[in-house]
């Protein structure tokens, strides 16, 4: 790619270029490479990474019981996920304004080695060190850095998706998906194990063995793409040289007006993209600000009276809430509500804040502690985030954002956002 800085040649930023603007023959040239992207294997790589992405943090809330018992003298369910939110928000801005140095393949494959290793120090720690203070607060280290992992893999997988509806759906669908595979997993490690000690070592280690499988597609994946970018650069994709005589008005047109917004800073093409979606993004942080004020902190001080071990009401508490959360995400990618019912919907969770508070003050009407109530709040709870959150990815990466990776990035700190001001409010206000 003649003329062209290293920047510019770097395979994501193939993905997050604003191209509506360009003439027939480029727009030709975008659909095929958007085809070889959306490719099955592709979108298969990425519904194993969206398993993946919040997979160490799935692990850790699908264990919760076992980290309950260990720690008695602490509460994990509310200290753990702020001690992976907030830092897990802090580095996505460091990420962010870092993105034109750290390439997104970086990104990716240090952040699932990194998680990879964390996943295998939870595993060994507990079993080593007996005192439970020290234990605990290496083990909320621990909790510090699997935030910081996750945070790299976001910005760089909603950027990368961000163009793609079918990626981003993959995405999407695949965090669920993980959170109910190790709902499943830790389900048949406790009914198969007598210890619960074993059984979370069992399970922890499986859960590492996925991470660096992952690990290793993603060098398969990165790999794959630069091949990609061969194909883009020879198909004259991107190729600002314009010295063939054929090409178009219409294509120099729009070409010109690419240069002119590669030129454009990180910041002026931000804040032209977030005025665009700033509805969607701040709806996205409300959808994942209420689940996870009251999840899983508040839930799971509430078992129902059928089920008499706290262990297996918290397994099944949980269960319960990624499955209906992974099938609120799946509905999301076949069925899309009017962006008008979007916003209404998402205000309407805001009844949840009166339930759940009602419960935690001990004051709620006798039916809220019904069985049935519980359950059903707990399903719709669960299916209105997956579905809200996951159609509010999707409605801001439209291509009227004007640059659909941007825009994937921007989405991605929003629903980061949202996580660490649910776990700083669950942990101030209902500890």
């Amino acid at each position: 790619m003649k003329g062209a800085s290293p920047s510019e040649t770097n395979y994501p930023y193939l993905l997050t270029e604003d191209r509506s603007q360009l003439g027939d023959g480029a727009q030709a040239r975008q659909a095929r490479f958007l085809a070889q992207i959306e490719s099955l294997s592709n979108q298969a790589s990425f519904l194993a990474f969206g398993i993946a992405l919040l997979l160490p943090w799935n692990a850790t809330l699908a264990a919760m019981d076992y980290f309950v018992e260990i720690f008695p003298l602490y509460k994990p369910a509310s200290s753990f996920l702020l001690a992976v939110s907030i830092p897990m928000l802090g580095m996505q801005v460091v990420s962010f304004a870092l993105q034109n140095i750290i390439s997104p393949q970086v990104k990716l494959i240090g952040g699932l080695l990194l998680g990879t290793v964390i996943s295998i120090a939870i595993t060994i720690v507990p079993q080593i060190i007996k005192n439970q203070a020290q234990c605990y607060y290496i083990v909320l280290g621990l909790m510090i850095g699997q935030g910081c992992a996750i945070a790299f893999l976001q910005s760089s997988l909603y950027g990368i998706a961000g163009v793609s509806g079918k990626l981003t759906n993959k995405l999407m669908v695949g965090i669920g998906l993980g959170g109910v595979t190790m709902n499943v997993l830790r389900i048949i490690c406790m009914a198969t194990l007598d210890s619960n000690d074993a059984s979370a070592k069992v399970f922890f280690s499986i859960a590492s063995a996925y991470l660096l499988l992952c690990t290793i597609l993603s060098v398969i994946f990165v790999r794959s793409q630069s091949k990609a970018m061969q194909f883009a650069q020879s198909d004259s994709f991107l190729n600002l040289n314009m010295s063939e005589g054929h090409k178009s008005r219409n294509d120099s047109l729009g070409q010109f007006k690419q240069v002119k917004q590669q030129q454009e800073s990180l910041v002026n093409r931000s804040i032209k993209v977030y005025k665009v979606i700033y509805p969607f993004a701040l709806a996205v942080t409300l959808t994942y600000a209420i689940q996870y004020t009251y999840f899983p902190g508040v839930i799971l001080t509430y078992p129902v009276t059928f089920i008499h071990q706290f262990k297996w009401f918290a397994i099944g508490a949980i269960t319960v809430q990624n499955v209906t959360d992974t099938l609120g995400r799946l509905t999301a990618g076949l069925v899309q509500c009017p962006r008008s019912l979007f916003f209404i919907l998402c205000l309407s969770r805001l009844v949840f804040v009166a339930t759940y508070t009602l419960f935690y003050l001990d004051i709620a009407p006798d039916f809220f502690r019904n069985d049935v109530f519980i359950v059903i709040s707990l399903i719709i709870f669960g299916v209105s985030c997956g579905y809200l959150g996951s159609l509010g990815m999707q409605m801001g990466t439209t291509p009227i954002c004007g640059d659909q990776g941007l825009a994937g990035t921007i989405l991605g700190f929003h629903l980061t956002l949202g996580i660490s001001i649910g776990s700083l409010f669950g942990w101030a206000f209902y500890t």
